[in-house]
């Protein structure tokens, strides 16, 4: 297995995927995004992969904390963009366990995370995986692994250096037609829910049919209204003060019947007084009144 920046002896004609943990590897402020998928394919050069229909790219993490703008430029460069809500860095291993039950080896595999346990579970995730014998057999007869997790790279393959290989574009237009993207190119792996195409995705993250569902996934269901504003109020994306009025009104006439009470008889008082002074003359009234004071 190379260090980085070191060309490693790729197979030819063989699959080589990177899986790219979005939410440990941030693009950095500023940052061109139609820039990240060049830099990528310039470290797959020097390491010896020949950057064509083999190649996949998968950006996995929580999409939401990405803007529209980021992540429509990944996914028309050809990443496939995975969406999880939550434990973006087991998530990769998961799509990587996944990727690899139906991608035997040979392959070349990259996979770049800041996550610090990143080099043990990729290497147990491949030894473990269709194909191996045991935990002897030697890692790199398997896969030509490309070292781009920070705890094992060089200097060279650290995230801020990858970024730093292909030169600025003068538009997007600049960048190679990946016609040979994986598909589906956006995937939600709690509902689960794929589509090829932006707006699909977009209409199914911020829709009804995702936050009911992360919700059910993540809570009992609700018994209290109150637990299930409070809920909504700490959801950063999807700041609400009262979704759901009036969803149990029986309670809420329960906690508001004292006060109703006080008020109503207050109004029956006034409206027995004012009944009895229509009915008495004015001298009888005045008496009425001065009792009453």
């Amino acid at each position: 297995m190379g260090k980085g920046g070191e060309r490693l002896a790729v197979v030819p004609n063989t699959k080589t995927a990177i899986w790219w943990d979005i939410n440990s590897c941030r693009i950095p402020k500023g940052y061109d995004s139609y820039r990240v998928r060049p830099c990528i394919d310039s470290v797959l050069n020097k390491s010896g992969v020949v950057v064509d229909e083999h190649v996949s790219i998968f950006a996995v993490g929580n999409l939401l904390r990405l803007a529209p703008d980021d992540r429509k430029a990944l996914s028309s460069s050809g990443i496939v963009m995975i969406h999880t809500d939550f434990g973006s860095s087991m998530c990769v291993w998961q799509v990587l366990s996944d990727w690899q039950c139906h991608n035997l080896p040979p392959a070349t595999v990259m996979v770049i995370s800041n996550d610090p346990y990143a080099d043990l579970y990729f290497h147990k995730t491949l030894l473990r995986g269709p194909g191996a014998l045991d935990e002897r057999e030697v890692l790199e007869e398997r896969y030509t692994v490309i070292p781009a997790y920070p705890l094992t790279a060089g200097k060279s393959w650290r995230w801020k250096a990858i970024l730093k290989e292909a030169p600025p574009l003068k538009s997007p237009s600049d960048l190679l037609d990946h016609k040979c993207a994986a598909s589906p190119l956006w995937i939600c792996t709690k509902c689960p829910f794929e589509t090829d195409t932006y707006d699909e995705f977009a209409t199914h993250l911020y829709g009804t049919a995702h936050e009911e569902f992360l919700y059910d996934f993540t809570h009992f269901p609700p018994k209290d209204r109150e637990i299930y504003y409070q809920y909504m109020r700490n959801k950063s994306r999807f700041p609400v003060e009262d979704p759901v009025p009036n969803e149990f009104p029986e309670k809420e006439s329960k906690q508001q019947s004292a006060p109703e009470k006080k008020n109503k008889k207050k109004k029956n008082k006034k409206r027995e007084e004012e009944k009895k002074l229509d009915q008495m003359s004015l001298k009888e009234s005045e008496e009425f009144r001065k009792d009453c004071s």
